[in-house]
């Protein structure tokens, strides 16, 4: 299933017991070690603001000029800019947050 949208929570809050049919079993080789990693780095990153633990390689503030970011996995690794391809073919598009209505992406 590859990682879909939420999927990070059972290994977050270490629940991937309850969470297999989504995960998989955690008896499998790779959900206790992961679970470990995800609730460090975002346990540190909660107390704290920053995610360094022991069990991940020094994880590089993120910047628009050095857009770096963590792989977490059971062997994790820092990535350069993974997703350069698919942000550059939305960039063209106007913003829209929040506080942007329908009417403010209409041009001209």
């Amino acid at each position: 299933m590859g990682a879909t949208h939420t999927s990070e929570i059972p290994f977050i809050f270490g629940t991937v017991d309850q969470a297999q049919a989504c995960v998989g079993s955690p008896d499998e080789k790779d959900a206790i070690p992961l679970t470990k990693i995800m609730m460090s780095t975002w346990g540190a990153f909660a107390r704290s603001g920053n995610p360094n633990t022991d069990y991940v390689p020094a994880w590089r503030e993120f910047k628009r000029s050095d857009p770096a970011t963590m792989g977490l996995n059971v062997e994790s690794r820092s990535l350069a800019d993974p997703r350069s391809g698919g942000c550059a073919a939305l960039a063209h598009l106007p913003y829209f947050g929040y506080n942007h209505g329908l009417k403010d992406l209409v041009h001209g």
